[in-house]
């Protein structure tokens, strides 16, 4: 991909086939983009699901020279779980004498960016001294000849948004609608107004998201509130930059942002702690901006010298953080799900519920049809209205890479990492052990999780299940561990549910940790006559079925009372007997009513419909006969508790 970008690159600025500085008209054969504004918000195309982001700025294209001093400045943006990259390029580097290296510099570092497969702003700066507070001829060149090459490959899953100018400083709206002459330090010159800039890249590159920051160095906002000088065209978002200390504080947002929000899409392209180290003031505006627009990118991905520099995110090129991008780091790496009392939270503090599927396959085999967790899958999941999946595993798998199992872990990556890439929360349920006889976890399961967790541990969209369905067995083993015989004679020493939860809270302390009762996951009743887990991030779970030892008339006693005191979850449920929807139409909204979401059984396409049971006839979420009295269910539940999606991407 490389070599194809660079050689549009150099055609489009005239270096190939002796075409001088001649620029070729435009032809607009682009892809369609894969992020659209609609009111509001960003959509994903392919999809239609709200989308917002977290990113960096990498601010290592205002310079002639790379600094990073042979290292992939983007290898390691991914651990930092942010969903979105900034790029200024500097377009009096780009059409100037001074750097004859500098469009293969861009090319090389916008093919490395991309594979990170994250969305792009593109922005320009203008950087001619003197001349830094708006936009000049150098910017309009520099769009007129991206034009040819942007977006890119389209096998590249990459988002472009493009920010015509950065931050424009003027103090005058008129001049930063329209242009006009500016006097500088340096003499005075005409600068090219955003309108201008924004036509043309409507224009040019026609779908793609076009940003606009305000006047004042991006902060002033008021044109939009006004309508006098506000900027017309199509895809606009509102981009803001913030900075401790400066004429635009947090306190104001509710007098500008805010009234913006209803009307556009919002962004802070720019937040940025010039003051200070210890991450007070940026946490602060990390909140805001969650709580407030659709996204979100902190500057920046650059290296500190020996002691914090503040504004500065990274002590090295290895991705360790400063002291200032440790407070970053810290924010976004945060649980998207969190536990207070009773409820689940959402990562800016709102009570939210989970609904999905289980999609079985890695508790099954060694090798998996990878195809069936494929990012088409995933996506097709969402016309069920849903916003978490959950994963069936076995430690069997997990722990024989030795005896064959070679790609099961990075089988299990990938499909995480999808799902995830697709907005899912993701629950990890150990289902099964080395032994397909355990009846509850044996000290497989203490391994399993031990190595899972810390692969794991920041993934803030993962919710690990700490074995699917204990049977056959007393409270007091279920909480404490203990020998026990199954039904087929294997005697073993089980682990108890404490032990794993202890276990988890110690490796990884942010991660929600579901335990299901025993009766096959069912009964959680014990929890109430003294074997209560104790941990912090608990979520009960249970699974009710149409069986006779699951009645209805019996979920009050087995797991509803808990919803007072803890956050409880339907970890999966499902119709066996009748399979005529008649029990579904009676469970599902006495369940909804006394639990915190639901995940119905199952995602696959193969086996019996009713003795599977199977929730859908493909993989293109078409619902089965059995599945359909559930597709209807969850598109009015979710819609009553505004099921959110996540926040971020996987890394």
């Amino acid at each position: 991909m490389r070599s194809r970008f660079l050689a549009l690159l150099l055609l489009a600025t005239g270096l190939l086939a002796g075409c001088g500085s001649t620029i070729p008209p435009y032809q607009p054969a682009v892809p369609q983009p894969v992020i659209k504004v609609t009111g509001n918000q960003l959509l994903a195309t392919s999809t239609g699901n709200l989308l917002t982001f977290a990113g960096v700025t990498y601010p290592g294209l205002l310079t002639c020279a790379d600094t990073t001093q042979g290292v992939n400045p983007f290898q390691q943006m991914a651990s930092w779980r942010i969903s979105a990259i900034r790029i200024p390029v500097s377009a009096d580097l780009w059409t100037g004498t001074s750097c004859p290296t500098y469009h293969t510099r861009v090319s090389a570092v916008l093919t490395q960016a991309e594979a990170l497969g994250l969305p792009i702003i593109l922005t320009a700066q203008n950087g001619v001294k003197g001349q830094e507070d708006m936009a000049t001829q150098s910017v309009a060149t520099l769009w007129q000849q991206l034009a040819l090459t942007l977006p890119t490959d389209p096998t590249v899953n990459v988002e472009w948004m493009l920010e015509p100018f950065d931050g424009p400083k003027t103090t005058s709206a008129s001049i930063w609608l329209n242009g006009g002459s500016i006097k500088s330090a340096t003499g005075t010159y005409t600068a090219i107004g955003m309108q201008a800039l924004v036509d043309q890249l409507n224009k040019s590159l026609p779908g793609i998201p076009v940003i606009v920051d305000g006047f004042r160095g991006g902060m002033d906002l008021t044109p939009f509130l006004s309508g006098a000088n506000a900027i017309t065209g199509k895809n606009l978002i509102v981009g803001t930059q913030l900075t401790n200390g400066t004429a635009t504080p947090l306190a104001t947002w509710s007098a500008t942002v805010a009234k913006l929000t209803p009307t556009y899409p919002v962004v802070a392209t720019a937040i940025d702690d010039p003051s200070g180290c210890q991450g007070t003031w940026i946490n602060q505006a990390i909140s805001a901006a969650r709580a407030t627009l659709n996204g979100y990118i902190v500057a920046g991905w650059t290296v500190a010298g020996a002691n914090c520099q503040p504004g500065v995110l990274l002590s090295s090129w290895t991705g360790t953080p400063s002291a200032y991008g440790q407070a970053v780091l810290d924010d976004f790496t945060a649980p998207s799900i969190r536990i207070s009392g009773n409820q689940l939270l959402d990562i800016n503090g709102r009570p939210m519920h989970l609904y999905g599927v289980g999609h079985p396959g890695f508790e099954y085999g060694c090798y998996i049809n990878t195809d069936e967790f494929s990012n088409k899958v995933f996506a097709a999941m969402h016309t069920w209205n849903i916003n978490a999946v959950r994963i069936t595993v076995s430690s069997k798998y997990w722990l024989s890479t030795d005896a064959g199992c070679t790609s099961y872990r990075t089988d299990l990556a990938s499909a995480i990492k999808t799902a995830e890439a697709q907005h899912f929360y993701v629950i990890i349920d150990l289902q099964s052990g080395v032994n397909p006889d355990y009846i509850t976890p044996a000290p497989d399961a203490v391994t399993f999780w031990t190595q899972f967790l810390q692969v794991y541990k920041n993934d803030p969209n993962i919710l690990a299940e700490l074995y699917g369905e204990p049977h056959d067995i007393s409270f007091a083993v279920w909480r404490n561990g203990g020998p026990v015989t199954t039904s087929t004679g294997l005697s073993y020493q089980a682990v108890g549910m404490q032990q794993l939860v202890t276990l988890a809270n110690s490796i990884a302390p942010n991660t929600p940790l579901l335990v299901n009762g025993v009766v096959w996951g069912f009964d959680l009743s014990g929890v109430a006559a003294g074997y209560a887990i104790n941990g912090k991030n608990i979520i009960y779970g249970t699974h009710p079925y149409d069986y006779s030892n699951k009645t209805i008339d019996t979920y009050a006693s087995s797991f509803e009372f808990l919803n007072k005191t803890y956050p409880l979850l339907v970890e999966e449920f499902g119709d066996t007997q009748t399979c005529n929807g008649s029990w579904l139409q009676q469970s599902m909204p006495n369940l909804a009513a006394n639990t915190d979401g639901m995940l119905a059984w199952a995602w696959i396409t193969t086996g019996s419909v009713c003795g599977f049971p199977l929730l859908i006839k493909a993989y293109d979420g078409t619902p089965s006969s059995y599945g359909k009295p559930i597709f209807d269910f969850f598109q009015q539940v979710t819609k009553q508790y505004n099921v959110p999606l996540t926040t971020g991407a996987a890394a």
